[in-house]
Protein backbone atom coordinates (compact mmCIF):
# COMPACT_ATOMS: atom_id res chain seq x y z
CA UNK A 1 0.00 0.00 0.00
CA UNK A 2 1.46 3.44 -1.07
CA UNK A 3 2.19 6.16 1.59
CA UNK A 4 0.06 9.06 1.52
CA UNK A 5 2.82 11.96 1.33
CA UNK A 6 -0.13 14.11 2.60
CA UNK A 7 -0.33 13.02 5.70
CA UNK A 8 3.10 12.43 6.28
CA UNK A 9 3.99 15.81 5.93
CA UNK A 10 6.62 15.19 2.35
CA UNK A 11 6.64 19.15 2.94
CA UNK A 12 8.43 19.34 5.67
CA UNK A 13 8.04 19.04 9.37
CA UNK A 14 4.38 18.83 10.21
CA UNK A 15 3.99 21.42 7.28
CA UNK A 16 1.06 21.23 4.84
CA UNK A 17 1.17 23.46 2.17
CA UNK A 18 -2.64 25.02 1.54
CA UNK A 19 -3.38 24.06 -1.57
CA UNK A 20 -6.37 25.26 -3.68
CA UNK A 21 -7.90 23.94 -6.95
CA UNK A 22 -7.70 26.76 -10.10
CA UNK A 23 -9.73 25.86 -12.72
CA UNK A 24 -8.44 27.45 -16.07
CA UNK A 25 -10.55 27.93 -18.89
CA UNK A 26 -9.06 28.75 -22.30
CA UNK A 27 -11.31 30.47 -24.76
CA UNK A 28 -11.33 30.97 -28.61
CA UNK A 29 -11.65 34.66 -30.47
CA UNK A 30 -15.15 34.40 -29.75
CA UNK A 31 -15.07 33.52 -25.81
CA UNK A 32 -17.55 31.25 -26.27
CA UNK A 33 -15.64 28.36 -28.00
CA UNK A 34 -13.81 26.10 -25.09
CA UNK A 35 -10.52 25.46 -26.39
CA UNK A 36 -9.14 23.79 -23.14
CA UNK A 37 -10.33 23.33 -20.01
CA UNK A 38 -8.45 22.22 -16.61
CA UNK A 39 -7.61 22.32 -12.55
CA UNK A 40 -4.80 22.26 -10.98
CA UNK A 41 -4.14 22.65 -7.78
CA UNK A 42 -1.59 25.48 -6.28
CA UNK A 43 -0.21 26.97 -3.61
CA UNK A 44 -1.02 30.88 -4.28
CA UNK A 45 -3.54 32.67 -6.37
CA UNK A 46 -0.10 34.83 -7.62
CA UNK A 47 1.28 31.50 -8.52
CA UNK A 48 -1.79 30.85 -10.49
CA UNK A 49 -2.23 33.85 -12.39
CA UNK A 50 1.57 34.11 -13.20
CA UNK A 51 1.01 30.54 -14.59
CA UNK A 52 -2.02 31.52 -16.91
CA UNK A 53 -0.24 34.50 -18.58
CA UNK A 54 2.64 31.50 -19.53
CA UNK A 55 0.07 28.85 -20.84
CA UNK A 56 -1.86 31.44 -22.35
CA UNK A 57 0.89 32.75 -24.29
CA UNK A 58 2.33 29.18 -25.23
CA UNK A 59 -1.68 27.95 -25.97
CA UNK A 60 -3.56 28.23 -29.59
CA UNK A 61 -6.85 30.35 -27.51
CA UNK A 62 -7.61 33.80 -27.38
CA UNK A 63 -8.16 34.06 -23.75
CA UNK A 64 -8.17 32.49 -20.50
CA UNK A 65 -10.04 32.92 -17.06
CA UNK A 66 -8.94 31.14 -13.99
CA UNK A 67 -11.87 30.82 -11.45
CA UNK A 68 -11.26 29.56 -7.77
CA UNK A 69 -13.95 28.30 -5.48
CA UNK A 70 -17.02 30.41 -7.95
CA UNK A 71 -14.81 33.46 -8.02
CA UNK A 72 -13.38 34.81 -11.29
CA UNK A 73 -9.70 35.51 -10.48
CA UNK A 74 -8.13 36.29 -13.39
CA UNK A 75 -9.28 37.29 -17.10
CA UNK A 76 -6.53 37.36 -19.86
CA UNK A 77 -6.61 37.93 -23.43
CA UNK A 78 -3.51 36.88 -25.87
CA UNK A 79 -2.27 40.41 -27.12
CA UNK A 80 -3.34 41.37 -30.43
CA UNK A 81 -0.08 41.67 -32.92
CA UNK A 82 0.53 44.54 -34.95
CA UNK A 83 0.64 44.28 -39.04
CA UNK A 84 3.50 46.89 -38.36
CA UNK A 85 5.04 44.85 -36.14
CA UNK A 86 8.59 44.88 -36.79
CA UNK A 87 8.10 47.11 -39.26
CA UNK A 88 8.60 51.42 -39.41
CA UNK A 89 5.58 53.78 -38.30
CA UNK A 90 4.14 54.91 -41.20
CA UNK A 91 2.39 58.67 -41.00
CA UNK A 92 -0.64 59.19 -42.94
CA UNK A 93 0.54 60.06 -46.37
CA UNK A 94 2.44 56.20 -46.26
CA UNK A 95 5.93 57.97 -45.23
CA UNK A 96 7.74 57.38 -42.77
CA UNK A 97 8.11 59.75 -39.71
CA UNK A 98 11.30 62.12 -39.99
Amino acid sequence: MGRDARREGAFGRGLKPSFQGYRFTFLGSDREQIVAALELFIASEDTACALANELLAKSAASFVEVWNDGRLVLTLSRPQTSHLQGGMARGKDGRGDS
